[in-house]
């Protein structure tokens, strides 16, 4: 049910989860969103959650002229629910350590366009090169991200590729499994 969303009926919906903050980098996305927004005329850009960069991110939406495209969700409860009708999750971060939205998304058969940081890699394993970008570089994130939505066959084998890979990998037994092997390595 997407009568919740800030997004006008039938539109698609490239997803960025996370807080509104410099570590995001969600300006660089906000900035970057013409040049794949305008190749992708159906699609609009939802940014879910808050923090204290909202206000800057809206004057910036705002002054590219892109208010009508890219939509502030702020906070939600329901983002199982948003990811189930999103096409993609983008994470443009400039770092991070193990992104929980980046899961939930591989959970949620998406494919996802992130930036190539710490733990982003780890979590997408061999279909990490297909998912990542380098920080800052604005046309292979774009490139991506209109590739994904314009495929929807490339699209759902990456989404299968995660939702095996976090089934295989990080289920709660394998993940208790890792830290109970490290505790006792570190214990001797």
């Amino acid at each position: 049910d997407r009568s919740s969303l800030p997004v006008a009926e039938g539109r698609r919906l490239v997803s960025y989860v996370g807080r509104l903050d410099r570590q995001k980098g969600v300006g660089w996305l906000v900035a970057s969103a013409p040049l794949w927004l305008e190749r992708l005329p159906n699609c609009d850009l939802l940014l879910v959650g808050s923090g204290p960069d909202r206000q800057e991110l809206e004057q910036q939406v705002g002054r590219q002229g892109t208010g009508g495209r890219i939509h502030f969700a702020g906070w939600r409860s329901d983002v199982p629910e948003i990811l189930a009708a999103s096409e993609l999750l983008v994470l443009p971060s400039r770092w991070e350590g193990m992104p929980n939205v980046v899961l939930e998304a591989m959970a949620s058969r998406l494919p996802v366009v992130a930036s190539d940081v710490q733990g982003v890699r780890e979590l997408l394993g061999q279909a990490a090169d297909r998912q990542t970008v380098r920080h800052g570089d604005s046309n292979a994130l774009a490139e991506k991200i209109v590739a994904l939505v314009s495929d929807d066959h490339l699209a759902a084998q990456l989404g299968r590729q995660n939702r095996e890979r976090a089934e295989k990998e990080f289920t709660f037994d394998r993940v208790v499994g890792g830290y109970q092997d490290l505790w006792e390595s570190l214990a001797g």
